[in-house]
């Protein structure tokens, strides 16, 4: 997930343009799930998502949410992953603290990639290939 401002009317030709870019390279990697592009969600609208599936009961099948931040003491290699694991990136400049202690009130934990600050950019595909080394899937 990313943090950004989006044109409403802009919003569906978006998403559809990034699915379309999923369901290729869910393709060309030979994916047996296919990941869903969703979006544009408002801040308020996401922790109430973060918060219902944290309140669903199931703690077992609850996703591990972490959210980058430049501030963050914990590492990406030390945090515990559920099998789901929500990823967010804030735009460039960060995430705002206000911003940050709604999530964090929603269940994301705050993490570091390491020592340096990376641009939004790269900062997922980063995240995603420390992610995978963690899992079986490598």
């Amino acid at each position: 997930m990313c943090v950004a401002k989006w044109d409403g009317k802009k919003a569906p030709k978006a998403v559809a343009k990034w699915q379309a870019a999923a369901d290729s390279a869910a393709k060309q990697s030979r994916r047996a799930r296919i990941p869903q592009v969703r979006g544009p969600l408002t801040t308020p609208q996401l922790v109430q998502e973060l918060s219902r599936d944290r309140a669903s009961g199931d703690s077992a099948s609850a996703p591990t949410v972490l959210v980058l931040h430049e501030e963050a003491t914990a590492s990406i290699k030390d945090v515990p992953l559920a099998d789901d694991v929500v990823l967010l990136v804030g735009p460039e400049g960060g995430i705002g603290n206000s911003e940050l202690d709604r999530l964090k009130e929603a269940g994301a934990m705050p993490i570091k990639l390491g020592p340096e600050v990376l641009r939004t950019a790269s900062a997922a595909m980063v995240a995603l290939a420390a992610i995978g080394m963690r899992t079986q899937r490598w």
